[in-house]
């Protein structure tokens, strides 16, 4: 069953990817993974959302079980918040780039730019301090931690467009969580 949450990164990374080559007029430079979901094959990316997240938030509270300290605990209990926010990422819908705005909307962006992008950063601030003894953890750690705020706050003054600052820092950090996992599980 451990192994099975090890997918999570894995299958969101790549219906992302799927889904946004097979969607009309969808350039992942420029547009968010969110816009994926309301498209024609939005619901995939909604479905995608739920699985991947309930796999992650999974895979977070698995390698909280096998946490070195309380404070690698509490990366992992933050990186379950951002399974969390995939799955509810699936369920309130963006409206970014659609005509009108919407409640759900509103709290898909809320969802995003308030808890998931921060809480991002702080996952990997956490878990690098967690692992400070452990140089390359602690330093991939912290430098998405940083590639993550700085991407947030200033990817449009440094030129970097929506879509791919996005990929940067979501793929980054789970593209991490597999490998922090794969680590953990080989010990």
């Amino acid at each position: 069953m451990k192994y099975l949450l090890l997918l999570g990164p894995v299958i969101f990374i790549a219906i992302t990817t799927i889904l946004g080559s097979m969607t009309q007029n969808y350039n992942h430079k420029d547009n968010y993974i969110s816009e994926l979901s309301l498209g024609k094959y939005g619901l995939y990316q909604k479905i995608n959302f739920v699985i991947s997240g309930t796999l992650i938030t999974g895979l977070c509270f698995m390698l909280s079980t096998y946490a070195q300290n309380q404070i690698i605990r509490l990366g992992w209990y933050l990186g379950m918040v951002e399974g969390v926010s995939l799955i509810l990422s699936g369920i309130w819908s963006t409206d970014f780039g659609l005509p009108e705005t919407t409640k759900t909307g509103r709290l898909h962006n809320f969802l995003y730019t308030v808890i998931a992008i921060p809480c991002m950063g702080a996952v990997y601030f956490v878990l690098g301090w967690g692992y400070r003894n452990i140089p390359i953890i602690w330093a991939v750690s912290w430098l998405i931690a940083v590639v993550s705020f700085v991407l947030y706050r200033y990817s449009k003054r440094i030129g970097l467009k929506n879509g791919t600052s996005q990929r940067i820092v979501v793929f980054a950090a789970i593209i991490w969580l597999e490998i922090l996992a794969f680590l953990t599980l080989l010990r």
